[in-house]
């Protein structure tokens, strides 16, 4: 069994592909699940890697998260911060 080069970049950096959507869907906000429906990823793939990234920005205070979030009525929205 074998997968294509970009479906292999796309697993084994998944934090760059979820920051692309939100970048490219700027004026909204997402949950973790629909994210990883548009990218065509599995959700815990998706939940690792924007706990890792609230991780680092606890860890390092020079870390600069380009994913702010917000829990709205229990549920927990992901949108694209940067500029």
């Amino acid at each position: 069994m074998s997968i294509g080069a970009e479906e292999f970049e796309k697993h084994k950096n998944p934090l760059k592909y979820t920051v692309e959507f939100l970048r490219t869907n700027r004026d909204n906000a997402f949950t973790i699940e629909s994210i990883a429906k548009a990218i065509n990823m599995d959700v815990s793939e998706v939940k690792n890697a924007l706990f890792y990234d609230t991780l680092a920005s606890i860890l390092d205070p020079r870390y600069g998260s380009l994913i702010d979030s917000a829990t709205v009525r229990g549920v927990i929205y992901y949108k694209y911060k940067g500029q």
